[in-house]
């Protein structure tokens, strides 16, 4: 039996058995059948709802013509629609509509135009689908898999064929969270549910795929509910499985027993089933177009996307909390269209979906009235809000702004049901003053009690909230008249004016968490393209509370609240993308080391982890997936470091240019199977996803936010290291945030910049670069030169120039007076464009910190081939010059003009600069930079006698004929030199 094609030898030898399409004759005959024993003597009661599954057949032929139903659904689902209908019916009521559309429901699921089904079914019993009950996929999900699938018996005690299905679920995601999520609606249960996925790892072969069959067969035997993932290779195995082709044997001791086929390789073998056991396939929706119609038809389908999701968390909620929360989640989605495609690393339509139903309470959950049990966080007090890390020298300093978002946090997380990661108190302070002097400003109704604020009580600030929340979770509040506060909300609970406030306060903070969230996605270069259309507050958050520019002080952050004890939800698992970098493939494959290394070795190692990972490099436990061989691998790797008592940060460095998205869902999913197996979360686990440039502009991996799970963009993994020029956090701020230029923070970046400089002038391969910009030629001179012009003596040369002779420290500083906060929104808009129209292939930190660099060895190129002219360097190397000259030579350099960079870049890409030392014939002269300085001179003296208007009658002729002497004196040397 085949569901393909076969070749000319196999078909030679083959019996062709072809099954046509059944006509309607047939089909109304199979239908009958299905519904009752014998069609022709059935009772009058009966006889109605014979004539009604016979309609349903020429519903079903409608159904069959539409091109996207055809490939869903088959013969096997029309059939198990009557047995289903046979089964729940009543004697008495007979075929109801409500009953037909709960048939339709498990059998005819799964497609996007399932109400364009239901209505043509239910035309047949003259109902409307608008106007029956509908239960929502969660429910219609978990009453199929509690409808046992084997021992159903009729009324007459006699065993019947099972007529319950497996499940198909369709999943839109590409992450394949869906499965997590159903875990976390409580469909399916952690203790008795097993899930199994094909490996891709490089080490997994045949013997994988043999041992995954034998494992589900293990379950099969157990009861367990058995969710089948990316197992497209092992179908084949479970055929009869599917069909539930079951063989009953009666088992003296144990009673009834069912059996099926299981191939394990090229053997067959019976196993045996147990009455609870339950399979759940998932497929991609992208590959059903690709999946055998007769495989589809096996199974019960049931599409589950976060949009369905969302829509049962809605509908669960309180009217008005409801109207509040579809208001934020439009608000959102707003912000979201200020930018452009791709902006939000790996984001899509479902990400906010995503995002809203992480933090959203889950179904069932009842709301506790907060007046009845709410302890107010008193700013004196040592009492910490589950949202927040929080000591007690910061609680005593907090505002009542703080303790007032404090409350309704906490509020919202204990009694509401809400989901809030970590913040800190710094940030919940930013967040509180924001929000607060938004509402101010948009409402003058607001600003009384904003003032009033101030001056509270913690218990008044209490009673306040949990009057609002109360307020808000009630169903049945009667309406005082609508007043609209400008704020997203249309305050209609005919509450006091704080309710109304703290109402907006909600509405604010929501849309602002969510924004950040999707913020940590966004990438440096759209955050400089847009920066404009950010509000500024958005734009502190992202460069003051988050982290794109370092992972090491990420992983720092999240370590540091996973330690606190009494905190609300932090993320345990972080997903970070990035481009692919140098230092990042200088990581080693596995850390810490298993095989024999030296001593230097090892320290160099410990040197690179605790610069770029993490500074206990003891409490680390870092690998690439290249350097894992199979799946039972990186189990013993997940589980010796769940047992270790010092490990305490997992990293898994991945190459999406080698790996596939399936393979990075095994991954997630074999985490959670270990985190969750001891149910202890108290340790990190970091996936780092690196991919190259082209993988910028077409995302790697789906980001849609998952409970437990938190995603970051990094520019960089490195941070400021010593090789980097600038500071990019830094200078993003200058950019971003408007800093004045006497600011603390540019001013410490532009100190941080000089020390940089230093420090890249005394490597010697930026010595060879500013050599090769200048062309010195060597000849035999009176000063102590060397007579070749090799490279040695180049460095040598420029090596004396700028350390021994002090010129360094000063072309730095002269050099860093460029970089205005105007000049680093420029090169870094610059830098952005240039990723954005693909240009570039760097980061915004290697592209920013390459311009610099290119900038400052023209620069100081320049600046030497300045030194040079009028042989200023020959006397500075002189045997004449003594202190005192050199000092008046450092002052006067540090006096040069200075033309603009993109001059000394045209300089440099036109001429070559120059150092001649050929012999002097005549003397060498004894005063640095003279030409310039008597020009200045003369230019002021000329300016001197226009400003004082000297004239010869009405002056000291002795007057005149001084200056005059100066003027001619320095114009003789000028031209003479």
């Amino acid at each position: 039996i085949t569901n393909h094609i076969l070749d000319a030898a196999k078909t030679n030898r083959a019996v062709s058995l072809f099954r046509p399409t059944p006509s309607e004759k047939d089909l109304k005959a199979l239908a009958k059948g299905c519904l009752c024993v014998d069609p022709e003597s059935t009772p009058e009661r009966m006889r109605k709802d014979l004539e009604i599954v016979v309609k349903f057949c020429s519903a079903y032929y409608i159904i069959m013509k539409t091109e996207r139903f055809k490939k869903l659904y088959g013969l096997r689902d029309f059939i198990h629609f009557i047995n289903y209908i046979r089964r729940k019916r009543n004697r008495f009521d007979g075929i109801t509509p409500q009953l037909v559309l709960q048939s339709l429901e498990r059998n005819f699921n799964g497609a996007e135009g399932f109400k364009e089904i239901c209505s043509v079914f239910l035309e047949q019993v003259e109902a409307k689908y608008d106007d029956l009950t509908k239960r929502n996929i969660v429910d219609i999900l978990d009453s199929s898999l509690a409808d046992k699938p084997l021992t159903y018996k009729s009324s007459s005690h006699n065993e019947t064929p099972n007529e319950v299905r497996y499940k198909l679920i369709i999943d839109p995601s590409k992450d394949g969270s869906i499965l997590q999520l159903l875990f976390m609606f409580g469909v399916l249960k952690r203790e008795n549910t097993r899930m199994y996925m094909c490996s891709d790892f490089p080490g997994d072969g045949q013997l994988q795929k043999i041992n995954t069959i034998a494992a589900i067969r293990h379950s099969a035997v157990a009861g367990h509910t058995v969710t089948m993932s990316q197992t497209d290779d092992i179908h084949e195995s479970f055929y009869d499985l599917f069909n539930q082709n079951f063989r009953k044997i009666v088992d003296p001791n144990t009673g009834l027993r069912y059996f099926t086929n299981i191939a394990i390789g090229a053997h067959i073998k019976p196993s045996r089933v147990d009455q609870n056991f339950q399979c759940i396939v998932v497929v991609k929706e992208s590959e059903i177009i690709n999946t055998p119609a007769p495989f589809l038809n096996r199974f019960e389908k049931y599409y589950i996307s976060h949009q369905n999701l969302l829509n049962l968390v809605l509908d669960q909620l309180p009217l008005h909390l409801k109207t509040l929360v579809n208001v934020v989640y439009k608000k959102v989605e707003e912000f979201c269209l200020l930018f452009d495609a791709g902006s939000f690393y790996g984001g899509n339509k479902e990400t906010v979906r995503s995002l809203l139903l992480s933090i959203l309470p889950k179904p069932g959950h009842k709301y506790k009235p907060l007046s009845e049990s709410f302890v107010p966080i008193d700013s004196d007090s040592n009492t910490t809000c589950c949202t927040t890390r929080q000591t007690p020298a910061v609680a005593e300093s907090s505002s009542n702004r703080v303790l007032l978002l404090q409350n309704v946090l906490r509020g919202l997380q204990e009694s509401g049901g809400f989901c809030f990661m970590e913040l800190s108190i710094e940030e919940l302070e930013h967040d509180a003053n924001s929000i607060l002097s938004l509402i101010e400003k948009s409402s003058p109704e607001f600003t009384g009690v904003v003032q009033k604020l101030e001056s509270c009580d913690a218990t008044t600030l209490s009673e306040w909230t949990a009057d609002t929340l109360d307020l808000l979770y009630k169903d049945d509040i009667t309406d005082y008249g609508k007043r609209d506060y400008n704020n997203g909300v249309v305050c209609t609970l005919g509450a006091t004016i704080e309710t109304c406030m703290i109402t907006a306060l909600i509405s604010q903070w929501l849309v602002r968490y969510m924004c950040k969230k999707l913020l940590q996605l966004m990438t440096p270069e759209a955050i400089i393209l847009k920066r404009k259309c950010i509000p500024i507050s958005y734009l502190e958050a992202y460069l003051n509370f988050q982290t794109h520019f370092n992972m090491k002080e990420l992983i720092k952050k999240q370590s540091d609240c996973l330690r606190q004890s009494g905190v609300g939800e932090v993320a345990t698992k972080l997903l970070c993308y990035t481009r692919s970098t140098p230092s990042i493939h200088q990581l080693p494959s596995v850390y810490p080391k298993t095989a024999i290394c030296s001593t230097e070795e090892l320290q160099q190692l410990d040197g690179l982890i605790k610069a770029m990972i993490c500074e206990k490099a003891d409490s680390l436990f870092l690998c690439k997936l290249s350097s894992v061989s199979s799946q039972t691998a990186f189990k013993l790797q997940l589980q010796a470091f769940k047992t270790s008592h010092q490990q305490t940060v997992f990293v898994l460095i991945i190459n999406m240019q080698e790996t596939s998205h399936q393979v990075v869902n095994h991954i997630r999913i074999m985490i959670e199977e270990v985190e969750h197996s001891d149910g202890n979360q108290d340790k990190l686990f970091v996936l780092l996803l690196h991919f190259p440039a082209m993988m910028f502009y077409d995302a790697c991996y789906s980001s849609l936010f998952l409970c437990g799970w938190d995603h970051y963009y990094l520019d960089a993994v490195h941070g400021t290291n010593k090789s980097s020029l600038v500071d990019t956090k830094e200078w993003f701020k200058q950019s971003c945030l408007s800093l004045k230029e006497d600011s603390l923070s540019l001013i410490t970046a532009v100190d941080l910049m000089f020390q940089s400089l230093i420090a890249l002038l005394h490597k010697s391969e930026s010595i060879l670069v500013i050599a090769s910009r200048i062309l010195i030629t060597f000849e035999s001179n009176p000063i102590s030169l060397v007579s070749l012009p090799d490279i040695n003596a180049k460095v040598d040369y420029l090596n004396n120039l700028l350390f021994h002779k002090k010129t360094a420290d000063i072309l730095c500083h002269k050099f860093k007076s460029y970089w205005k906060p105007s000049v680093v929104g420029d090169h870094l808009e610059r830098a952005a464009r240039f990723a954005k129209s693909r240009e570039s292939t760097l980061n915004v930190s290697d592209f920013v910190d390459a311009i610099f660099k290119t900038a400052f060895f023209n620069f100081v190129a320049y600046m030497i081939n300045r030194m040079s002219m009028n042989h200023n360097l020959e006397m500075l190397f002189s045997d004449s010059c003594d202190n005192a000259t050199l000092d008046l030579f450092l002052k006067l350099l540090n006096a040069y003009p200075i033309p603009k960079l993109a001059e000394i870049k045209a300089f440099n890409n036109t001429w070559d600069c120059r150092i001649h030392t050929a012999a002097r014939t005549r003397h060498i002269p004894q005063f640095p930079f003279f030409l310039e300085v008597s020009k200045n001179i003369c230019n002021m003296v000329e300016q001197s006698m226009a400003d004082t208007n000297i004239l010869k009658e009405s002056q000291s002729s002795d007057v005149f004929v001084g200056w005059s002497a100066v003027h001619e004196c320095c114009c003789y040397y000028r031209n003479e030199k």
